[in-house]
């Protein structure tokens, strides 16, 4: 298609449709973005699991955790009571507290770009990654 075409058409879908910024986003409203190590985490809660719901278990969590750190030392416990919204908590407390060692001692406790570090660890790929 010619690149006139291309713009016209765009020009069209822009005024037909909202885009991606208009949108109501109910992650960024809710800050489970905010950062990278909360988008890592809000995805990881995610699998199997209503937005509702994360959103209700992330706003739990991070009241009490903004890093890596903070996170490994909460007990599983009390960290299971905190993500319980969400589906399979249990094993989400365990693959979160292992993301989280391994962010701290492969990365310096910062999130990896995606790239290849992000398939070498464990507790998440690159498929669980938002840039």
């Amino acid at each position: 298609m010619a690149p006139k075409k291309v713009e016209q058409l765009y020009e069209i879908l822009s005024k037909t449709y909202l885009t991606f910024d208009e949108l109501e986003n109910e992650w960024e409203q809710n800050g489970l973005s905010s950062t990278p190590f909360k988008s890592l985490v809000s995805v990881m809660l995610s699998t199997m699991t209503h937005t509702k719901r994360v959103i209700k278990a992330a706003n739990a969590l991070y009241a009490e955790v903004a890093t890596p750190q903070e996170l490994l030392r909460l007990p599983d416990e009390h960290l299971t009571e905190l993500i319980r919204p969400v589906a399979h908590y249990n094993r989400k407390t365990q693959h979160l507290k292992e993301l989280c060692r391994q962010l701290i001692e492969r990365h310096g406790a910062r999130c990896p770009t995606p790239a290849k570090s992000c398939w070498r660890c464990r507790a998440w790929g690159a498929s669980a990654w938002i840039s």
